[in-house]
C-alpha cells in the first residue's frame, strides 16, 4: 500500500508496529577499534582517507591517528559496520475509552547480542504468527528514517551476532524478508522521513518537525553522535544510568512517531 494511503488511512496506527534503534560506536576510541579488529579498521581508513579526506602524513601518525579518532566518533555509529545496537524500543497502539493508548517495549543492555537477539524473538513470532493467519497478516512498520536507518542497521548487526545464536536457520525474520523484497509502495513501511517530506526532497530532523507541529516529548533528542559521546563517558561509571538514558532517548522517539502518525491520519 502506498505510504500516503497507509499514513492518511484513520485505522493504520492500530495495525502499527513502532520500532526505535539507537546505536554507537562499536569502542570508545578508534586506537582501541583498531587493537580488537585490526582489519575491520584498515576499512575504516579507506573511508576516511577517501570520503572524508584525512590525509596520512609520513613520520606524524600520532596526527593521523588524532584525525580517525575525530571522524569516529563523529561518524562511526553511522555505519552498521563500526557500531553496536545497545537500545531498541517498539510499540503498539489500541483503543480504550475513546483514547489512544501505548504498549511499549524497551530493551537495553551493554551486550548487543541480548538486544538484538530479543528484539529477533520477537520478530520471529510476530513473523510466525502473521504465516499462520487467515489471510496472512503483519503489521505496518514505522518509524523515523526507519528505512535507511533502522531496518538495515538491525539487520546487520543481526548479521555480525550471527555465530552466537543456536539455530542460524532462518535467522532473519519473515516480516523484515517482506520489506526487503517489496517494492517501495508495497513495502507496508511507514518512514516519517519520507512522510515528512510530502514529495519534496528535503530531510527534516524528526525533533524540529515535533516543535512545528507542537507534539509532546520530555526529553530533548540528542543526535547520534551526541549519544554515542554520553554513552562512552558515562558508561563505565554509571551502567544503570546510562542504560536508563538511552532507553528514555529511544522511548521518547518512538513516542514522537505515534504523535506524528495520529496527527498525520486525522488530516
Amino acid at each position: 500500500m502506498e505510504l500516503f494511503e497507509l499514513a492518511f488511512n484513520k485505522g493504520t496506527i492500530y495495525d502499527t508496529l513502532f520500532v526505535n534503534i539507537k546505536s554507537v560506536t562499536a569502542y570508545p576510541s578508534v586506537q582501541e577499534f583498531k587493537e580488537n579488529e585490526p582489519e575491520l579498521f584498515k576499512q575504516w581508513e579507506v573511508i576516511a582517507e577517501g570520503k572524508y579526506k584525512v590525509q596520512k602524513v609520513a613520520g606524524v601518525e600520532e596526527a593521523y591517528m588524532a584525525q580517525l579518532n575525530d571522524l569516529y566518533v563523529k561518524k562511526g555509529m553511522y555505519y552498521p559496520e563500526f557500531s553496536k545496537i545497545v537500545a531498541i524500543t517498539y510499540a503498539k497502539v489500541f483503543a480504550e475509552d475513546g483514547q489512544l493508548k501505548r504498549d511499549f517495549s524497551k530493551i537495553v543492555d551493554v551486550d548487543e547480542f541480548k538486544v538484538v537477539a530479543a528484539f529477533n524473538n520477537y520478530l520471529l513470532q510476530v513473523s510466525r504468527d502473521g504465516i499462520q493467519s487467515t489471510p496472512a497478516y503483519f503489521p505496518t512498520l514505522c518509524g523515523h528514517n526507519i528505512i535507511n536507518n533502522d531496518i538495515p542497521l538491525f539487520i546487520k548487526r543481526l548479521i555480525a551476532n550471527r555465530n552466537k545464536f543456536e539455530d542460524k536457520n532462518d535467522l532473519i525474520p519473515f516480516i523484515l524478508k517482506r520489506h526487503l523484497k517489496s517494492k517501495p509502495w508495497d513495502a507496508n513501511v511507514i518512514d516519517t522521513l519520507n512522510l515528512w517530506k510530502f514529495n519534496s526532497i528535503s530531510n527534516t530532523p524528526l525533533s524540529m518537525i515535533c516543535d512545528f507541529v507542537g507534539l509532546k516529548r520530555s526529553v530533548d533528542l540528542l543526535q547520534m553522535d551526541e549519544l554515542s559521546d554520553y554513552y562512552w563517558k558515562n558508561i563505565n561509571s554509571a551502567e544503570t544510568e546510562t542504560l536508563e538514558f538511552i532507553a528514555l532517548q529511544s522511548a521518547n522517539q518512538t513516542n514522537l512517531t505515534i504523535q506524528l502518525l495520529n496527527e498525520m491520519r486525522m488530516l
